[in-house]
């Protein structure tokens, strides 16, 4: 047919002498209609997941792709149409929108919900008294400068700011409380309140001072003015500042056998119960065994030849041996003299093997007494049937007049009989004890007893079950 086809290449070709044949013709026509894809390649890294919409980039101009099927431009002119698509660098992208951040989660222990519930709390670091022109203010120092908020009123001679969310922090001391700082001002006072508050009381001597708020560098500023007595001031109405301690008794508030620091006993999960000072004394306690039968739960584990010896069990385990100031004491064969015990400590479950203990039922952990800050002096004498009588001697105080360095002596002596002929009991106890205090953060104590104990091993007589022939 005299057709021939060469060149070809890139979706492209040449025809020569196409007018001979009405199929060529065609063919033709139709590679003129198509368009040519070529891939796109982009020329930069997008690092960015969020990519905007690619750019397309269009021509003015719209070319007349309409082919000329005439056979000078089939053979003179190649029919082709292309498009191009193109993307924009990132940097001529437009800013993406920030992500949200993401929310904060709760507290899943213990220790993250204390600690966020310190982080929540303004703490009050520091108390400062400074006198002005028109009288004296009151500054109250916060970390990193959080900002309080005072609920105001006036009480008889007293301008009272209480404020909530907040904590005193001092570093030492729970109060602060200053006397006459200036003329018609008797006292200013900051102290803790239940429910994270915090209360300032300034008291006026003859009428309650006034205080504007201000907001300082560091904290809150108590701006306060002496009040001035008049007309309406009722002389009669004063205002009393009770300042004491509550007498424990026979409820103590802290231990320190479960967690090893002096914790307040609601605080502590495991089961424990003190027995205090004044209980022994009430009581009269001069065996360890006697202390012990208001434990529920614990009970003598043999007597060791009638003596004071013996193990406890506690909660149906059988405990040899107790511990004293949080150390193992003794074992089955000794015993402990209560002339220098503060309170026993008896701690209950499985928080035992905390101490080394194998046995899950608990310990016995006694408190010995401490020196004292002020002199200290006590005897007691003790007298009762079979020839029983016990003096002891309790001293202490301080030796450096600083009271850096104090003592204590316990002295106690114990003879009796029996019902029983030639049993008798004999003991002698001395526990002297020093305290040095090194630093503020640093204290040593040497602690030393010494018991002298002489009974009669005595288990009694076995009943006669048959007549004895002799």
């Amino acid at each position: 047919m005299g057709i021939s086809l060469k060149n070809w290449s890139n979706g492209k070709f040449f025809a020569k002498d196409a007018g001979r044949s009405p199929f060529l013709v065609s063919l033709l026509v139709f590679s003129a209609l198509a368009v040519e894809m070529r891939p796109v390649r982009a020329t930069e890294e997008i690092t960015n997941p969020q990519i905007a919409a690619p750019n397309i980039t269009v021509p003015d101009t719209i070319p007349d792709t309409t082919p000329d099927t005439t056979p000078e431009a089939l053979g003179e002119s190649s029919l082709a149409s292309t498009s191009t698509a193109a993307i924009a660098p990132p940097s001529e992208l437009e800013p993406l929108s920030e992500s949200l951040s993401e929310p904060d989660q709760p507290a899943t222990t213990v220790e993250d919900w204390m600690t966020d519930i310190a982080q929540s709390l303004v703490q009050i670091t520091g108390v400062r008294v400074e006198t002005t022109g028109s009288g004296l203010q009151v500054v109250l120092e916060t970390t990193e400068g959080d900002v309080l908020t005072p609920m105001t009123r006036s009480i008889g001679n007293a301008f009272i700011a209480d404020f909530s969310n907040a904590v005193l922090a001092l570093p030492d001391a729970n109060e602060y409380s200053q006397s006459n700082p200036i003329e018609g001002i008797a006292l200013v006072n900051v102290t803790r309140l239940p429910g994270n508050q915090v209360r300032v009381a300034i008291t006026g001597t003859g009428a309650p001072p006034t205080a504007e708020v201000n907001l300082g560098d560091r904290g809150l500023v108590l701006s306060v003015v002496p009040g001035t007595e008049g007309a309406d001031t009722n002389e009669e109405d004063i205002q009393v500042v009770v300042t004491g301690e509550q007498d424990e008794g026979y409820n103590p508030s802290s231990a320190t056998t479960a967690t090893r620091t002096d914790t307040p006993i609601r605080d502590i999960p495991q089961s424990i119960q003190v027995i205090p000072r004044q209980v022994l004394e009430d009581q009269q306690v001069t065996r360890l065994q006697d202390a012990l039968q208001n434990v529920s739960g614990v009970t003598r584990q043999g007597n060791y030849g009638g003596g004071e010896g013996g193990a406890y069990r506690i909660r149906g385990f059988e405990q040899e041996g107790n511990f004293r100031n949080g150390f193992r004491d003794n074992d089955f064969y000794s015993i402990s003299d209560p002339a220098n015990i503060e309170q026993i400590e008896v701690l209950r479950g499985p928080s035992s093997v905390l101490f080394g203990q194998a046995q899950p039922g608990g310990i016995i952990n006694i408190i010995t007494e401490q020196p004292t800050d002020q002199p200290y002096y006590s005897f007691e004498f003790t007298g009762g049937q079979f020839s029983f009588y016990r003096p002891e001697l309790d001293i202490s105080g301080p030796i450096a007049n600083n009271g850096d360095l104090r003592y204590r002596l316990n002295l106690a002596y114990q003879n009796s009989g029996s019902f029983r002929d030639y049993n008798h009991t004999e003991r002698f106890f001395v526990a002297p004890v020093l305290t040095w205090d090194i630093s503020d953060n640093t204290t040593v104590t040497f602690n030393f007893e010494y018991l002298y104990n002489d009974p009669v091993f005595d288990r009694g007589l076995e009943p006669i079950r048959k007549p004895l022939i002799i």
